[in-house]
């Protein structure tokens, strides 16, 4: 998943949501961290939605929260982990 903004209109939905922190380290464990998603007024954060992230050495696993899957949806990111 991205931690940086994703602009919207992006991963086929109009609020594409993002990681809003760092992914974890494996030391840190299971961590709750917020992911953003974009608004109709161009915020990168008009509403957030909190989720656990664990690092597994070599891949990432989010417990994820429904989202409208019309609407929102969370981005994944090829480079920083793998969507679970």
């Amino acid at each position: 998943m991205p931690d940086k903004c994703v602009l919207g209109h992006r991963c086929g939905v109009p609020y594409p949501g993002w990681l809003n922190g760092e992914h974890p380290t494996v030391a840190q464990g299971v961590v709750t961290l917020k992911v953003c998603f974009n608004d109709a007024y161009g915020s990168c954060c008009g509403w957030e939605e909190d989720i656990q992230v664990k690092n597994c050495t070599s891949y990432y696993v989010y417990k994820l929260k429904s989202t409208n899957g019309w609407y929102f949806r969370y981005c994944g990111n090829g480079g920083a982990g793998k969507l679970h």
